[in-house]
């Protein structure tokens, strides 16, 4: 684009004949078929007449006709205008004009400029010499062998040196495709500014905004009002994007959104950078992570930071560092780190990690997660593992070194216990509970149905105890806590536990 404008501005200093203050004086007539010399309104004027050709520090001008006024300073040619500079610049035209005293040249009438490198093409231009502007209001066309450059307004000013187009600006190249309102370009420092709402489309590439700038120096853009970019299969939203060429850098700030759908996932935030082409980013202030996949239920993850990786264009990693707060129907958790490894598909939580499904609290050191699809297959808790079940007013509590458990359409379904495995639990009949058993003992297994612990059995040199049961007070198995306040009922709550989390507001509401 660069070189096209300036190009631009060159052939319209030249039109408008330099604009010097003494530029008909130095006009050298060459030839003319017929001269007339005459008085017209109390002015001289020479009138040129057939085969004009006038001379201008280089540049020579050719017409049918011409009216010159000495005077006054201002000229007309007329028919078949031809503007040479030396034997690589031509600018045609039907009519130009030159008035002294307003100091304003026009060139009319199918106005064509060319040169080697590019070519315009409009009806009217222009020049203001006081103002040391050149002008356009007609639908114009400027091309070079790169781009082409359209617009219904335009205007060069020579001194800040700096050129506006407006009204259905059009910038069009094998490469890519803009359509804006205006668009200013400082060409000395190389800055393109468009305003209004503007889109550029390339390399697989939708670019929206409606105020943004670009250095060619520096391959540096800056987006705002609305931006959006979309690639393959990629969203980003923001109040202001920003993104360096060379590096693959950017960022986003305020209301920034981020959606894959290869991936099926979506980042909000009101920070983000990004890395090498998005390969790594992160998001920060007010940051959610959505996985959904189609027909299944979405995941909704919240963090002071969520990061994410890729590998040979593919999601390898997800991480949220900082007070993790999740949701999905069937599941729910809090922890101060998590990761999800797309390779095989496992989640992992680890900092005061606690897990609800139904109405069952599980906590312990780490807990892994396995997912098939977007739903549980399976989970892994390691290291004071401790699972609490509300009965009614009453807690059933099962502790041990490790559990596994396997899910059943995203329902706990079946968990196992393994070493110093204990118990504490409720046997029922028809008439109501029937006491508090406590058992110990190397493993055991527990069996859910309808989200309730419906069988337990104890394998290896089991212990225990059968005691009436008695309302108050209850027994607490060592590491005991229940934290209904931090658990997320739905995806609005998911800050709000965040916010009471982060404080240290959660209590043990069991004790």
């Amino acid at each position: 684009m660069k070189n096209s404008l300036l190009a631009l501005a060159f052939w319209l200093t030249i039109a408008a004949l330099s604009g010097q203050s003494d530029t008909i004086k130095t006009i050298d007539i060459q030839n003319a078929d017929l001269l007339i010399g005459e008085q017209r309104n109390g002015e001289a004027l020479q009138r040129l007449i057939g085969r004009v050709k006038f001379e201008h520090r280089g540049a020579f001008l050719f017409a049918d006709s011409a009216w010159l006024w000495s005077e006054r300073q201002s000229l007309t040619a007329f028919g078949h205008i031809k503007i040479q500079q030396g034997d690589t610049l031509t600018i045609l035209g039907d009519t130009l004009h030159y008035d002294g005293p307003e100091s304003k040249a026009t060139l009319l009438g199918r106005v064509d400029m060319s040169d080697p490198q590019m070519r315009l093409k409009t009806n009217k231009i222009t020049y203001l010499r006081n103002q040391n502007k050149v002008v356009y209001k007609q639908e114009a066309k400027i091309k070079n062998g790169k781009e082409t450059i359209e617009s219904k307004e335009g205007q060069y000013d020579a001194s800040g040196h700096y050129f506006t187009f407006r009204n259905g600006v059009v910038i069009q190249s094998k490469d890519y495709l803009v359509r804006s309102d205006t668009l200013k370009y400082d060409a000395q420092s190389d800055i393109s500014t468009f305003y209004g709402p503007t889109h550029i489309y390339g390399n697989n590439a939708v670019i929206y905004f409606e105020y943004g700038w670009y250095n060619q120096k520096q391959e540096v853009a800056q987006f705002s009002q609305n931006a959006s970019v979309f690639s393959d299969g990629k969203w980003l939203f923001g109040d202001t994007l920003y993104y360096e060429q060379k590096t693959g850098y950017g960022w986003g700030k305020s209301r920034v959104v981020l959606i894959d759908s290869t991936e099926h996932l979506r980042v909000t935030g009101n920070w983000a950078e990004t890395f090498e082409e998005m390969s790594r980013f992160y998001v920060t202030d007010s940051a959610l992570l959505s996985i959904y996949e189609p027909g299944q239920d979405s995941m909704h993850i919240t963090a002071d930071t969520l990061f994410g990786t890729k590998k040979n264009g593919e999601q390898q990693e997800l991480q949220g560092h900082g007070n993790v707060v999740f949701f999905q129907p069937q599941l729910q958790g809090r922890s101060m780190f998590f990761s999800y490894q797309k390779q095989d598909s496992i989640m992992t939580l680890r900092g005061d990690p606690v897990l609800w499904t139904d109405s069952t609290q599980m906590t312990a050191e780490q807990i892994f997660m396995k997912q098939h699809g977007n739903g549980q297959d399976s989970l892994f808790l390691e290291n004071r593992a401790l699972m609490v079940q509300q009965y009614d007013t009453l807690f059933q509590q099962i502790s041990g070194k490790r559990m596994e458990g396997i899910f059943l359409e995203n329902t706990l379904h079946r968990l196992w216990v393994y070493e110093q495995a204990k118990s504490i639990y409720f046997p029922s009949d028809k008439d109501g509970i029937t006491g508090r058993n406590e058992l110990s003992c190397s493993t055991m297994r527990m069996d859910f149905s309808n989200k309730n612990l419906e069988k337990l059995t104890c394998l290896g040199s089991p212990q225990g105890t059968l005691f009436p049961f008695k309302p108050e007070p209850q027994p607490r198995l060592n590491g005991f806590n229940w934290w209904p306040e931090d658990r997320p009922l739905n995806v609005k709550q998911l800050f709000k536990t965040r916010k009471h989390f982060h404080s240290g507001n959660t209590q043990d509401s069991g004790k």
